[in-house]
């Protein structure tokens, strides 16, 4: 669900990684116990956090929204500027770098912000496309053309002062070529093949991902982040999005990807009781959008052995549905901000909560994809930003969270072990006021959503009102 660079001038995602071989812990809901992902090392992450966001091309250098970059304090941001048509327009292997003056700003930019760049490249020559949108797949007969261009983009861009070593190539590359413009999604996808053109990209892949190593040996590669609508789609018209992965792994191509990215849109159900992030009707037998697509995509990689391979939900957001006969209202409705910002706390547990790597929110600024900014039309802070904020501020340095029900089963809780402290972070399962308690010997502290701290009852033990708003609650190991 990226806008992408042509419409409103750029617009689509976000993603990556950390830098040392992590232990994480993430509890399984079915089972009750806790199982270890090992993560491969990643060098020179200046932080270990997992928090980002994505701008559109050249905003990152307007001050006012560097600005809140910097409030924010995350750790990760996508870009989504280069294109191979622009800077190869033609067969001859003459590159013009002079297209790229704004993303060089925005690099400039990302380093004094201190965030880690994560590139997007995409956006075909005609030349070297299967079809007319230069999304689509690339030709197989042109694979050394683009890793010519590969080996020498990562070549220039390794080095100080853009320091970029994370390559996504294209964005939602499961999304059909046919109907597609220019200027949308990925759509490398042919809905008439069995994998939906996931093994061409994963051809593309082996030829392409070695000219990258050896540009830059400490360069990570990451797919184009997966739309991944539906876990089973059953209109024949459609195809079979859901195993454009499952092409790239048929094709060898798993162990040529460090990260596998992917993309999570719930819309907002008009009530901020509605948590549709679990209510999805195509993913709620999976356990929701964010848990249930980590759960498809850990269930495929398993099949081929490559269980301990990172994730990284790259584009996330909470959407408010508009068309031209259904316009987002103006001023938008407090109950849809509300709930937004509810479910940025909510997703962000549940995805670190299963040992996802790093997470990206689609955009930081106003983008016009579907309401979906931190920031507002002035660019000044939505509820959702001041969320994602105290989240970060709640968690930073903490372990990835575990699920407990030492509160009982009415909430949904996720437990941070910062070392000397505790952070639980809980939230009404059914979205009415529910009083948990705590022995007034454990208790430290409680915070809103927002950072505020918490009125709680003095007594012993200490009773605490949780609701529809999640709740931080500090405590002793």
């Amino acid at each position: 669900m990226s806008f992408r660079r042509r419409i409103l001038r750029n617009l689509s995602g976000l993603a990556i990684l950390s830098c040392l071989i992590m232990t994480i812990q993430a509890q399984s809901a079915a089972q009750g116990t806790a199982k270890t992902v090992f993560l491969p090392l990643i060098q020179k992450a200046p932080r270990t956090t997992a928090f980002g966001i994505e701008t559109n091309t050249g905003t990152i250098t307007n001050q006012t929204i560097a600005n809140y970059a910097k409030e924010l304090n995350g750790t990760w941001l996508r870009l989504n500027t280069v294109s191979w048509r622009e800077v190869q327009p033609t067969e001859d292997r003459v590159y013009q770098w002079d297209v790229l003056q704004t993303f060089e700003k925005e690099l400039a930019a990302a380093a004094q912000l201190n965030l880690t760049p994560i590139v997007i490249v995409d956006d075909n020559p005609a030349w070297a496309t299967e079809h007319s949108p230069s999304c689509s797949a690339i030709k197989t007969s042109r694979f050394a053309d683009f890793a010519a261009f590969m080996q020498a983009l990562v070549k220039r861009y390794k080095v100080s002062p853009y320091n970029v070593h994370y390559w996504e190539l294209g964005n939602e590359i499961d999304v059909p070529w046919q109907g597609k413009t220019d200027a949308i999604f990925g759509c490398w996808g042919e809905v008439e093949d069995t994998y939906f053109g996931g093994k061409q990209y994963g051809e593309m892949l082996k030829i392409v991902t070695p000219a990258i190593k050896q540009a830059d040996s400490e360069a990570k590669v990451l797919n184009g982040g997966l739309l991944l609508d539906d876990p089973n789609t059953q209109d024949s018209a459609k195809g079979k999005p859901e195993r454009f992965l499952e092409g790239i792994l048929e094709a060898g191509a798993g162990n040529y990807l460090d990260i596998i990215a992917f993309h999570a849109y719930p819309f907002y159900g008009y009530s901020r009781k509605i948590d549709s992030d679990l209510t999805n009707t195509k993913w709620v037998s999976w356990g929701g959008v964010t848990l249930g697509k980590i759960s498809f995509l850990k269930n495929l990689l398993n099949r081929y052995g490559l269980g301990s391979k990172p994730l990284s939900l790259n584009e996330a957001s909470m959407l408010y549905w508009e068309d031209a006969s259904s316009p987002a209202p103006n001023p938008l409705p407090d109950d849809f901000l509300q709930t937004q910002a509810d479910h940025i706390v909510r997703q962000l547990a549940r995805a670190l909560s299963q040992g996802i790597h790093s997470y990206f929110w689609y955009t930081l600024h106003a983008s016009g994809w579907f309401s979906s900014g931190l920031l507002d039309n002035n660019q000044n802070p939505q509820p959702s930003f001041t969320a994602y904020q105290q989240f970060i501020k709640q968690t930073e340095g903490a372990s990835s969270p575990t699920t407990t029900s030492a509160y009982g089963t009415a909430v949904e809780v996720y437990r941070f072990n910062k070392g000397t402290t505790v952070i639980d972070l809980l939230w009404s399962r059914n979205a009415e006021d529910t009083t948990v308690t705590l022995a007034k010997a454990s208790f430290s502290t409680a915070y809103t959503r927002n950072g505020s701290t918490k009125v709680v009852s003095a007594g012993d033990p200490v009773e605490i009102t949780v609701g529809v708003e999640p709740v931080y609650i500090e405590r002793k190991p």
